[in-house]
């Protein structure tokens, strides 16, 4: 039996990374998906059940993203599941990464990140995430994407992903004569302080390109992703960090051409010859009190080269059989490499390990 805890009560890409996971995971062995974001059951039946569980002899639980639930998955086995975007994990949550009997990370970039910071070599495991091909997949014609050129940002609006960088280097490469366009899909299914809107209004009025072809886009449902994907011609994301990052991949199953930051867990799957990397110009301090908590040492992040994303722009934009002979070689390492079945093939493997006594 396993148990995997996460936050998957919204369409964004922790959500649906828990709910495919817990799903392909289920395809080996009996898998609950427990919803964080639910307060959890109770009365005599709910604890019975959780006892169940802990006096289990093989029974195993996955915090993915929230380390303080470590402790109290209710499993013979815990598993920390650290998604960390920066160069420092700060403190309280070494604490729980320290006490799992295994900790996982979704890419090469993550685990070194986790010895940096004094976790055994033994005790860490690479677990990536993955992508359902069958749903994000080419549009069936390129009349779907139209004429006129679309750019595609999927995350939301935050310091991290590099949002206002993208509209400032947008607005500042293309002319509003010219028929391209930047689709950008960063609303949030909670309320925000400053709607993201006003952010892409405020970022066009600092450049006086007041213009400029920006398209906001608000969640919608999985389909209409996946449509919203098949309409626009490439996927672009500055980002300054990722674990994993999952739309991007979504958008290589797409077959789009994508543009993203050579850093951080994309490095794990995106490459020159499936992408186009963005440079690192430098690297900074973390400075974004909306999401990373100030008190807590965040350590760096990367500065994307926004002169090399505008060359990159332009390039996908003016030479399209270049981006489409890198987008099928995106599609198709998508698909050989990165679904969610060959993911949980590789997490229950490590889970029989932990059973075996060996990886705590």
């Amino acid at each position: 039996m396993i148990r995997l805890a996460a936050s998957c009560g919204w369409e964004g890409g922790w959500g649906r990374h828990a709910r495919c996971f817990a799903s392909a995971l289920d395809r080996h062995e009996p898998t609950e998906l427990v919803d964080l974001d639910t307060p959890p059951a109770k009365g005599p039946k709910a604890w019975i059940e959780r006892s169940r569980l802990r006096f289990s002899m093989d029974s195993a639980g996955i915090s993915l993203g929230a380390l303080e639930h470590t402790p109290t998955l209710g499993t013979r086995y815990r598993i920390a599941f650290c998604t960390s975007e920066t160069t420092a994990i700060p403190i309280p949550h070494l604490f729980y990464l320290y006490r799992a009997d295994m900790v996982w990370s979704m890419s090469s970039w993550g685990r070194e990140l986790l010895e940096r910071h004094g976790l055994s070599a033994e005790k860490i495991r690479v677990v990536p995430a993955g992508v359902d091909t069958t749903v994000f997949t080419p549009p069936l014609s390129e009349r779907q994407r139209g004429k006129l050129f679309r750019f595609l940002c999927v995350g939301k609006w935050e310091e991290r992903k590099g949002t206002a960088d993208l509209v400032r280097a947008f607005s500042e490469e293309f002319d509003p004569a010219e028929p391209v366009e930047l689709v950008m899909h960063c609303g949030t299914s909670w309320a925000r302080k400053l709607d993201f809107r006003q952010e892409i209004a405020q970022v066009l009025a600092s450049t006086g390109r007041n213009g400029a072809r920006i398209v906001p886009s608000d969640p919608v449902e999985l389909r209409s992703l996946v449509d919203l994907m098949q309409s626009c011609h490439a996927f672009v994301l500055p980002t300054r960090g990722e674990a994993w990052g999952l739309p991007i991949l979504e958008a290589m199953a797409c077959e789009l051409p994508c543009i993203v930051t050579d850093y951080s867990g994309p490095t794990e799957y995106a490459n020159e010859d499936n992408c186009y990397l963005i440079r690192v110009q430098e690297m900074r301090k973390v400075e974004d009190t909306e999401f990373f908590y100030s008190g807590y040492d965040w350590g760096m992040w990367a500065q994307p080269d926004l002169a090399h994303l505008r060359s990159l722009m332009r390039f996908v934009y003016e030479n399209p059989e270049d981006a489409r002979r890198k987008a099928r070689r995106a599609r198709e390492d998508a698909v050989k490499y990165w679904t969610w079945d060959l993911a949980a093939e590789k997490a229950v493997a490590h889970i029989q390990e932990l059973r075996r006594g060996k990886g705590a």
